[in-house]
């Protein structure tokens, strides 16, 4: 897994349960045995293209769909977990190769004291 992977994978929630769920991959950590991830938790409710300094979203359809989602979606960066990577599935990135989104998510993840 790489930062900026868009990952599908098994979330734990407040009350101990487990929902499967898509997230944004905001770091990544490798020991010698096992690899962990830092997951942002990802949601398709009150999606805006201007969104807070620690979020990103994703609302064009080229990045949508390069993020392997079907509609425009919004990562909170103030909302991670880690997790073994053994537990995601890649379905998607994040458009890297644009040097914006590098700088977007840099921002975003100062912003959210990741940084």
């Amino acid at each position: 897994m790489d930062v900026g992977d868009i990952v599908y994978c098994r979330w734990t929630t407040h009350d101990g349960k487990e929902i499967l769920h898509y997230g944004l991959v905001v770091n990544v950590h490798t020991k010698i045995s096992e690899e962990t991830i830092l997951v942002t938790y990802a949601t398709s409710k009150h999606v805006v293209e201007d969104c807070r300094p620690f979020e990103i979203s994703l609302t064009k359809e080229m990045d949508i769909k390069h993020a392997g989602l079907i509609k425009p979606t919004l990562f909170d960066l103030r909302n991670c977990q880690r997790m073994k990577s053994s537990k995601c599935v890649k379905v998607g990135s994040l458009r890297t190769d644009d040097r914006s989104v590098i700088f977007t998510l840099k921002k975003a993840a100062i912003a959210a004291g990741l940084i």
